[in-house]
């Protein structure tokens, strides 16, 4: 669960990071904004499902190693 919880807020976060025009240096607050988001969302559970399987379609395609994680399901994340 964690592994998933982890995953989501990366994508999340990455998807807040472009809609905001890929700003640099604010990662750390595209992470915790993201988070708050998806803790909101867990707590109403239509919610929580519907998120999930958004995340799940929106794995960036630059991103090779959590397309790979996700479709081999390790829910590995990329080198920092």
């Amino acid at each position: 669960m964690l592994d998933n919880l982890e995953n989501l807020v990366r994508i999340l976060a990455y998807e807040l990071w472009e809609t905001a025009g890929r700003p640099p240096g604010r990662d750390e607050h595209f992470w915790f904004s993201a988070e708050s988001q998806i803790k909101q969302a867990l707590a109403e559970p239509a919610a929580a499902d519907a998120l999930a399987a958004e995340a799940a379609q929106d794995i960036p395609a630059e991103d090779p190693v959590a397309a790979a994680a996700s479709a081999n399901g390790t829910g590995a994340k990329a080198p920092a």
